[in-house]
C-alpha cells in the first residue's frame, strides 16, 4: 500500500488553452485511465469529502482511498492510500477496505459502497520549471472537460505558483474535482430524463 499527501492546484480549461499548452511543451508521458467512483446509495462519502475509487491503467487496477484535508481557496489537500488489487469489484464492503487500508473511518462498519459512475482520463504529463504538470481530458456521461492539474510539495510552491502564472491559469480554478463534475453530470442528466 502506498500513502502519500497530495497538494494539487486544479484548474478546469477551455479546449483552446488545453491544445495550446499540450503543443506549446513537450509531453513525456501519455496514458489512458478510468475512474470507478463508488459511495453509497446517500453518497456518505462524498458528504464526508471522501472519495472512494479504483482506478485502472493499462489492465492494471489500484484501490485508492483520498481524504479531503483542509487547503484553502487555492489548492486541495488530501491524504491518498493506493493499493493494487486483482480484480474490478461491482462493490466495495466496508470489511474489505478496512482490510486494505487504516484510515477507514469506523462510523463506515457494515457500510456497502456501489458504483456510482465512471470517468475516462486520458492525461498527458509535461514538465514546466521542473514541476510535472497533469493535462487531463475528460470523458462522462457524454461529456468532455479539459483540467490542468499542478501538484506541488513546501518546496516546489513557489514554481507551482510562477507556472500558474505562466500559464495564466489564476481565473480558471475548478471548484469541482473530478468526482464531484461527474456527480453533478449524474443529477443534471436525472433531472433532465424526468422533465421530458
Amino acid at each position: 500500500m502506498t500513502r502519500q499527501l497530495e497538494n494539487e492546484f486544479k484548474f478546469l480549461v477551455d479546449a483552446d488553452t488545453f491544445h495550446y499548452v499540450l503543443e506549446e511543451y513537450d509531453c513525456i508521458d501519455k496514458v489512458r485511465q478510468t475512474n470507478y467512483y463508488f459511495d453509497t446509495k446517500d453518497f456518505i462519502l462524498t458528504q464526508d469529502n471522501i472519495t472512494l475509487r479504483c482506478r485502472e491503467i493499462e489492465g492494471v487496477i489500484y484501490l485508492q482511498f483520498k481524504i479531503k484535508q483542509s487547503g484553502n481557496s487555492m489548492y486541495v489537500s488530501s491524504i491518498e492510500m493506493s493499493k493494487k488489487i486483482n480484480f474490478l469489484p461491482m462493490h466495495i464492503k466496508n470489511s474489505f477496505l478496512i482490510k486494505q487500508f487504516d484510515n477507514v473511518p469506523k462510523k463506515y462498519n457494515g457500510l456497502l459502497f456501489e458504483k456510482i459512475g465512471l470517468l475516462v482520463t486520458e492525461r498527458y504529463s509535461i514538465i514546466i520549471k521542473g514541476i510535472i504538470i497533469y493535462l487531463d481530458k475528460n470523458y462522462y456521461n457524454g461529456q468532455i472537460d479539459y483540467e490542468i492539474e499542478i501538484e506541488f510539495t513546501t518546496n516546489t510552491l513557489p514554481y507551482a505558483i510562477d507556472v500558474i502564472d505562466t500559464l495564466q491559469l489564476k481565473d480558471k480554478k475548478s471548484n469541482y474535482g473530478k468526482k464531484k463534475r461527474l456527480l453533478r453530470s449524474i443529477n443534471y442528466r436525472t433531472r433532465e430524463r424526468k422533465e421530458n
